[in-house]
């Protein structure tokens, strides 16, 4: 969560784990779970590919232990985005304002772009 703090709030260190500490009052519960969830499959897939690497040759080893990294990333991605909404959570149950970077209203594009091989005068 001191990650998805440090991005947001734009604080680091210690001062982002203990806002992370402090916000995540009443929910540490659904955090650790969280936490626990997408961790647990990246760790069995480790042991997996750990005990079965040296049974198999060098290029078996190195798809697999690719595919396994390939996959230990996205699941990491998408815990920031899991983290990023608890925090959301975690601050509207808190009373606390959320602050939204950025626009949320629709821009119309224009439709006068130039085409696919057309000159530009």
């Amino acid at each position: 969560m001191s990650v998805v703090i440090s991005v947001l709030e734009e604080k680091s260190g210690l001062e982002a784990l203990g806002k992370a500490w402090q916000i995540l009052k009443g929910f540490k519960v659904q955090g650790f779970l969280l936490n626990l969830m997408y961790d647990v499959p990246v760790l069995i897939g480790y042991i997996w590919w750990y005990k079965e690497s040296p049974k198999k040759g060098t290029y078996y080893t190195l798809v697999t232990g690719l595919i396994l990294l390939n996959v230990a990333c996205v699941i990491k991605m998408l815990i920031v985005v899991a983290f990023t909404v608890l925090y959301h959570m975690c601050k509207q149950s808190h009373g606390e304002e959320v602050e939204l970077q950025g626009s949320l209203k629709y821009t119309k594009v224009s439709d006068d772009e130039p085409t696919v091989g057309s000159e530009i005068p």
